[in-house]
């Protein structure tokens, strides 16, 4: 009468019992995974604060660029300018059409399109006398 008792507690044991108990202990790993997460969770308010004070930098440096943009007045000296130097550097402009500017919150965007024609190495032999005539006449 023992025996069968004794063969029924070994097989509930090993059969019921545990693998229940791999199960549980599995659980609680897990449970401690979660509560450290949780717990280091302190360092994440730090982190944010400190991305929150870069980005609070990032609008005040987008903030004084914007203040430079070009307005139309001054964007027009600008592509004078740049028909000048390209004037000055010997090649023939066929093409000059400054296309439209887009901005957003961040930048502004100037696209222009020009198309030249001439010897590239004498604009650039003669560019570099005037630079350096102009060098010479600041300096």
């Amino acid at each position: 009468m023992t025996l069968p008792l004794v063969a029924i507690v070994a097989a509930y044991v090993w059969l019921v019992f545990l693998p229940g108990q791999r199960v549980i202990a599995a659980l609680e790993t897990e449970l401690a995974d979660k509560r450290a997460f949780i717990a280091s969770g302190s360092h994440v308010s730090q982190c944010r604060v400190q991305f929150e004070g870069q980005l609070a930098d990032l609008r005040a440096y987008c903030k004084r660029w914007q203040a430079k943009a070009y307005d139309s007045a001054r964007l027009a000296a600008l592509y004078g300018e740049i028909a000048e130097l390209l004037k000055a550097s010997g090649v023939a402009t066929t093409h000059f059409s400054p296309g439209r500017s887009s901005s957003s919150t961040s930048c502004e965007r100037l696209s222009l399109r020009i198309q030249c024609e001439g010897d590239v190495r004498a604009g650039s032999q003669r560019s570099d006398k005037a630079r350096k005539n102009a060098r010479a006449t600041v300096g």
